[in-house]
């Protein structure tokens, strides 16, 4: 059981999500920016041109970052569902140079601005999620500024992640005397 964790009360919270799906050969992000109260302040997906995962997940961290510091939100928390991407903004990790440009932009931007980065379970981030999946559907970036903006598959999850309702994740457990056979 996971939960959303609201920022400060005089804070905002960033959530980013980003990936790519190999078989369409489609990458998307997305993100929320949200108040201390919970009330989303911007939602954005984009289908983007990229072709890794976690090129695609800094890509969105690096694409909120940046609209928050340009709506003068300079005193908020960037939370991501990747350990990797978020430990590698963090200096924790050694950085591919295929990320290099992307992540060094973040880190200036922490830096510049005291942004907290911290990763989440992809279960408390379920909207960004949501989000992302959308943009594989899309041709344009949207942004939405106005919850009753977005739509109707979001509105759920925002809400419910406002007020705090749990997510659960199902995963099918293995029986022990099952056997794999390779082909």
């Amino acid at each position: 059981m996971v939960r959303w964790i609201r920022p400060e009360v005089d804070k905002w919270k960033l959530n980013t999500d980003g990936s790519f799906i190999s078989f369409i050969g489609k990458s998307e992000i997305g993100g929320v920016a949200r108040t201390g109260n919970g009330q989303m302040v911007m939602d954005f997906a984009s289908p983007i041109h990229l072709h890794t995962n976690n090129y695609s997940k800094a890509h969105a961290a690096l694409q909120g970052t940046l609209w928050c510091c340009n709506q003068y939100c300079h005193n908020f928390t960037l939370e991501l569902d990747s350990l990797l991407i978020a430990n590698m903004i963090l200096g924790l990790y050694n950085i591919p140079w295929k990320l290099q440009e992307i992540i060094k932009k973040i880190q200036k931007k922490v830096e510049l601005h005291g942004i907290i980065v911290q990763h989440c379970y992809r279960e408390g981030n379920t909207v960004v999620d949501s989000l992302a999946k959308y943009a594989t559907n899309i041709t344009n970036n949207e942004v939405f500024l106005q919850e009753y903006d977005l739509p109707q598959e979001f509105k759920g999850p925002i809400r419910k992640e406002r007020l705090h309702m749990p997510s659960f994740r199902f995963k099918p457990k293995k029986h022990l005397n099952w056997i794999f056979k390779f082909p």
